[in-house]
């Protein structure tokens, strides 16, 4: 018998909450090279879990500390941590719509058993929080973006093809979650994009960004082969290689917190930028508790990203 492997089946099942004596009849019954195998397989889906968990609530930290400097030039202010005020007059702690369409996105997964299903229901979110305030940090819909705004509007009759590039197509991008253990193409981000962010280069941009994040997730080590392309382009192309430059180039000095403030004092879209990078951030820095509690109505979106988390299985 392994002892090495008995060793990490009775760590695991200790960790899982099982008794000495039902550890003992397991050990004494099973085979021990197929448990472990297993229990190695098990380890690295809760390890992967608490990644996407990680990511998705650092994508919303990002999101609020960045709230109260958006639009403001670099050089101008200073964030070192969670303040309120602003453009929009938030108290700190406050997410915008960046969270609140994410958060859309990732309900809808839950609730619904196929694609189609999903699509729709995200529509009906979208609308329960741009009329309602639903999916809110305190029942205030704020900043929303012209496209988002448009097609909501219109009932998202208007399924033209456009020339429009916004970066809030972006905030789709946790879609490849679900998708992780399975094929990913291109077409799976576009269903989701084009109801609000109908662009050929929304697309392609949305797509790539999956797969970065894909690659982050899953400790594949994205950062080495990401070749940052600083050109003025279009705003989502602008923001897919920004955001990319300080993954890369800056990830590894500070903690989650100083990260994503280096980012924001740059100014310009400060909780987008600060958003997406700690999607990615996430995969690999830690998320401290009492950071997370200065979220306003975390409660809340933990409920959405515990029922999205906990919805990802390993396909054998």
């Amino acid at each position: 018998m392994d002892l090495e492997k008995v060793d990490i089946i009775k760590d695991y099942l200790e960790y899982k909450g099982w008794t000495d004596s039902e550890i003992e009849r397991f050990i004494y019954n099973e085979n021990i090279d197929e448990s472990y195998k297993k229990i190695i397989e098990e380890r690295a889906q809760i390890d992967i879990k608490n990644r996407i968990k990680n990511s998705l609530r650092a994508f919303i930290i990002g999101d609020a500390l960045g709230v109260p400097f958006e639009s403001q030039w670099g050089g101008t202010f200073k964030c070192t941590g969670f303040v309120g005020g602003g453009i929009h007059q938030k108290e700190a702690g406050t997410w915008s719509d960046d969270t609140s369409i994410m958060l859309c996105l990732l309900d809808a997964l839950n609730k619904t058993k196929n694609m189609r299903s999903a699509v729709e229901l995200l529509k009906k979110n979208l609308k329960d929080w741009y009329y309602d305030g639903k999916f809110t940090a305190d029942g205030d819909t704020f900043d929303v973006g012209r496209q988002t705004a448009a097609a909501i509007e219109c009932d998202f009759r208007n399924d033209r093809l456009t020339d429009r590039m916004g970066n809030g197509a972006l905030f789709y991008t946790p879609i490849v979650f679900h998708f992780l253990y399975r094929e990913f193409k291109i077409r799976d981000f576009a269903q989701f994009s084009r109801v609000t962010h109908n662009s050929e280069k929304c697309f392609y941009f949305g797509w790539e960004f999956c797969k970065v994040l894909k690659s982050c997730i899953l400790g594949y080590g994205g950062k080495t082969w990401i070749k940052p392309n600083l050109q003025n382009r279009g705003d989502i192309e602008n923001t897919y290689f920004w955001v990319l430059a300080h993954y890369v180039y800056r990830y590894e000095e500070n903690s989650l917190i100083d990260c994503l403030c280096d980012i924001i004092n740059r100014g310009g879209d400060t909780d987008t930028n600060a958003a997406l990078l700690g999607l990615l951030l996430g995969s690999e820095k830690t998320v401290y508790k009492e950071d997370w509690e200065k979220i306003r109505n975390h409660e809340f979106a933990d409920r959405i990203i515990n029922d999205f988390v906990e919805s990802i299985s390993y396909i054998y």
